[in-house]
This record gives C-alpha cells, structure tokens and sequence, in this order.
C-alpha cells in the first residue's frame, strides 16, 4: 500500500506524504555516504577531500531546500 501511495505521487499533482518521506530517506543515504566517504579519503588527497566536502555541502543544502520547500507549500495550502 505505502509503495502504491509514492506511485500514485508521482503521477498526480501534489506531493503526498509517503513521497515527501522518500526524497527525505534518500538524501539522508546521501548525507551518510558521503560522511562515510570523507572518513576514507581524508587522509588520501587533499583535492579528493574538497570535493567530496563539496559535494557533501550540496546534498545538505538540497535537504534544507527541499524541506523549506514542503514547508511553503504546507503553509499555503492552510
């Protein structure tokens, strides 16, 4: 059923629940696997470090954005 409801998300307009949990989920995997990735190469190069600090950077700014984002919308919709 809760498959169902990301898949009937998807297809309508809106953004339901199930939805707004699953973009969650997958950035915090995100988050933690590029922490995990940090922890390895951060004694390897200093220029592979950047970036993944870079890219680490971004993932969390994508989460703050796309909570604010879900936030406007609930409040609008009140």
């Amino acid at each position: 059923m809760w498959l169902e409801d990301i898949l009937y998300g998807a297809l309508t307009p809106g953004v339901n629940e199930p939805t707004v949990v699953v973009v969650h989920v997958a950035l915090l995997g995100c988050i933690a696997s590029l922490l995990f990735l940090l922890a390895i190469v951060v004694n390897i190069s200093w220029s592979l470090t950047f970036h993944v600090c870079m890219l680490l950077v971004l993932a969390i700014g994508l989460l703050l954005l796309f909570s604010w984002f879900m936030q406007q919308l609930s409040c609008e919709a009140v």
